[in-house]
């Protein structure tokens, strides 16, 4: 019975090498070495081990290097890239235009994760395997990637293209998100009304303060959602648009708090000039704070535009060519406005 189990174990062993000697052990191509590293990820297909192949080696474990396989593509899902192999080059001496070396960098976000040619195979370079842990503790902040561990792992059970613990993760992401903007709208509103009880009068909290709780409260909730969106490990094309979503809320709620402080402002210093005998703060306050908030609504749409990766210097260069065109057909127009302010700074009347 002994011979017949030892048997068995010897042909399942042989048959094992033999699957692993059919795998691809060195990659001839930029799309080679990144198509086996993802392929091996996926579920009908997983083989951590070969996908670790695609990884130079430097002194590195192969069961490490599996784990460091595995948290680049966990990089690459949770930070919404998608990477299509068909866009890949698939040249043996492919260049990279800008250094004219022999690699490829994958995404421009993460420069420091490219393939690199040794000898006549491609693999992700020694120098990103050493950035890997670096650049995935930045992916998943504040001990996410902890938590990413613990749950990533309950692959058994999928229902629409998602697993079941992901659909639990989205319910409680959007639980955190009211519960907590909820709490924070109710506390800052107390805090407000506290604080302008000791120091200023009631009506500036309805006017101004109470509606500024609102912007913090959801810029702290888009803070969390970003944080936490990585871990759900969502569809690299479906969690792009999400987390782009999440990229362009905060500039927005942040443009939305600022445009509440100019408003704070501006009703501190109207009560202020009405105090004084001058008349020309009067006119003063009102014209800089149009000014200010419209800085505040520009530089919130260019932070917008950025984080859909919008390239934005084409715009400022078209809005600087737009605007020597409009000062020049407005010049009666501006010369009316700067005398005005020389009137008001000179006092000549």
């Amino acid at each position: 019975m002994r011979y017949i189990f030892a048997l068995v174990f010897v042909c399942f062993f042989v048959q094992l090498k033999a699957q692993e000697d059919n795998l691809p052990t060195s990659f001839r191509t930029p799309r080679a070495a990144i198509e086996n590293h993802l392929k091996y990820l996926q579920e009908e297909s997983f083989n951590d081990l070969q996908a670790a192949r695609s990884l130079a080696r430097a002194g590195i474990p192969r069961t490490e290097r599996a784990d460091l396989a595995i948290e680049l593509k966990q990089i690459f899902d949770g930070s919404g890239h998608y990477i299509d192999l068909e866009d890949l080059p698939d040249d043996p001496n492919y260049l990279d235009s800008l250094s004219g070396e022999h690699k490829y960098i994958i995404t421009e976000e993460f420069p420091d994760l490219y393939v690199k040619k040794y000898g006549s195979t491609w693999l992700y370079s020694s120098e990103s395997v050493e950035k890997i842990e670096e650049i995935h503790n930045k992916v998943f902040p504040f001990g996410t990637s902890k938590l990413l561990k613990k749950i990533a792992h309950n692959e058994e059970h999928e229902f629409l293209g998602l697993y079941y613990w992901q659909y639990g993760g989205i319910l409680a992401l959007i639980i955190i998100a009211v519960v907590l903007h909820k709490l924070l709208s109710f506390f800052l509103r107390i805090f407000f009304l506290k604080l302008l009880a000791k120091y200023l009068h009631i009506d500036v909290a309805n006017k101004v303060l109470y509606p500024a709780a609102k912007p913090i409260s959801l810029l702290i909730v888009a803070v969390v959602i970003r944080i936490f969106l990585p871990v759900l490990q969502l569809p690299p094309y479906t969690g792009g648009v999400f987390i782009q979503i999440a990229d362009a809320a905060i500039p927005v709620f942040v443009t939305m708090l600022f445009y509440r402080i100019v408003e704070m402002a501006e009703f501190y210093f109207v009560g202020v000039a009405h105090r004084t005998d001058n008349t020309l703060d009067d006119h003063l306050v009102p014209m800089i704070a149009k000014i200010m908030r419209g800085f505040v609504v520009v530089v919130g749409f260019v932070a917008v535009l950025r984080s859909f990766k919008v390239d934005i210097w084409p715009l400022l260069t078209g809005l600087s060519i737009g605007g020597l065109a409009f000062a020049l057909a407005a010049q009666d127009t501006l010369r009316n406005f700067f005398g005005s302010l020389m009137i008001f700074l000179d006092k000549p009347f």
